[in-house]
């Protein structure tokens, strides 16, 4: 009995040392609880103390995204060579001049005349729009100067319309997949004309054709300048 009175009033006496701790009286038989823990009365065993829990909930799994952004400037690319080179001289545009040739058909040009203009490395990163235009209009390659000597124009025109087609490999506006051959023509009788398409690059052909005028053509320099646009939209 004296050592169960002798143990009580050591653990009350180590409880009342505890700032905030409430204590029991250290008789025989009871019993106390300490910070963290409890304290038996009349046992040779026990324990005081204990900790702090989390500030706040753990997270076993935690997922942290970051947002990665950059800007690529829209940008259109035909390449054509030097301006030098983008001269495109048909030379002599032959016609009939044999003095046996029948009337209506003397001073008419022989054949039609073509040429190919071809790049390998055209095209734009966005939605964009292929153009095609004439400087001239409708009337082609003209002899500006034909009017100053004076020709009979029903007879003789100073004229010589073109027709102009394209082709290069894209994709509709919207579409996403592989593309295919796109085309667009500029007949003889319009000054310009358009496609819209999503981004591409590719090779790019232009064929242009002369045909033959109906009536004969006035001597001089026929010319005109034929633009392709390729614009972002």
């Amino acid at each position: 009995m004296t050592k169960k009175i002798i143990g009580s009033a050591i653990a009350a006496l180590a409880l009342a040392a505890l700032p905030g701790v409430a204590h029991a009286d250290a008789t025989a038989g009871g019993s106390f609880t300490g910070l963290g823990g409890a304290f038996g009365i009349g046992t040779a065993w026990g324990y005081l103390g204990g900790s702090l829990g989390n500030t706040e909930t753990a997270s076993p799994t935690l997922a942290t995204a970051f947002t990665l952004t950059g800007e690529v400037s829209r940008d259109c690319s035909f390449y054509a060579g030097s301006a030098e080179g983008r001269t495109i001289n048909f030379g002599t545009i032959g016609v009939r001049t044999g003095s046996g040739e029948n009337v209506n058909d003397a001073f008419d040009m022989r054949a039609a005349a073509d040429v190919a203009i071809t790049t390998g490395t055209a095209g734009c990163n966005t939605k964009n729009e292929v153009r095609i235009s004439k400087q001239n209009g409708t009337d082609g390659l003209r002899n500006n100067a034909a009017a100053t000597g004076g020709y009979d124009s029903d007879e003789f025109t100073n004229k010589l319309p073109y027709r102009v087609d394209a082709a290069w490999t894209g994709v509709e506006v919207g579409q996403v997949g592989a593309g295919t051959i796109k085309t667009l023509s500029v007949d003889t009788n319009e000054a310009a004309d358009s496609k819209a398409g999503g981004a591409w690059r590719s090779g790019f052909v232009m064929n242009v054709l002369i045909p033959t005028p109906a009536k004969g053509l006035v001597a001089g320099t026929y010319s005109d300048v034929l633009t392709v646009t390729l614009s972002a939209i």
